[in-house]
């Protein structure tokens, strides 16, 4: 799906994105957004605001990354710490009247879990990059944290379900690395140069 998506977006990236934003810059900027996202958290046009340019930043890295041949270990790195970082706290700090704080948590430790692995999976040459699972983890939950914003009872009480959601689908994404590391494991030592 991610070549389909480049090829997609490929023209504009190249015509529209200054050569001196890189896609670590995208990556960084969701750190720095997640501040206003909370500050303006009573707002809601201003909050869903800053939460669609983060998302669009998150949307909008990879590709930029392959596209332009930039992509590295360290910007995968990057592109998953500002994803978790920016869903955590801004859930944390301005959500959790809308979503249980045990699904909090559930949530947080999956994503722990998933930071974890990525040496185990490195160890076997195992790439770390988000499997789909992952992917529609982070689009699920920023759906919840969009529902939770908003001032209107009926949207809030989806939030909840729909951050469910995310956390079944980090679950799958759990298993999907686990699977990777297993077949992995049966073929290479770990000693194994990647």
């Amino acid at each position: 799906m991610a070549v389909e998506f480049d090829l997609a977006v490929r023209k504009p990236l190249l015509a529209y994105v200054p050569d001196w934003i890189h896609p670590n810059h995208l990556s960084i900027a969701r750190f720095i957004l997640a501040a206003p996202t909370i500050v303006y958290k009573d707002d809601p046009t201003t909050a869903i605001g800053f939460l669609l340019a983060s998302s669009l930043c998150d949307l909008l890295d990879g590709p930029l990354a392959r596209v332009r041949g930039q992509k590295s270990e360290w910007g995968a790195v990057l592109d998953a710490t500002g994803d978790k970082i920016y869903i955590h706290a801004v859930t944390y700090m301005a959500c959790l009247h809308a979503i249980s704080a045990d699904l909090f948590w559930i949530a947080l430790g999956i994503d722990i879990f998933l930071t974890l692995i990525r040496p185990l999976k490195n160890r076997y040459g195992v790439s770390t990059s988000s499997n789909r699972w992952g992917g529609a983890k982070v689009w699920a939950y920023s759906i919840a944290m969009g529902l939770a914003f908003l001032h209107d009872m009926g949207a809030q009480m989806h939030a909840q379900p729909v951050y469910l959601i995310g956390i079944a689908l980090g679950i799958l994404s759990v298993g999907g690395h686990i699977v990777d590391i297993v077949h992995a494991s049966k073929t290479k030592s770990p000693s194994d140069p990647p």
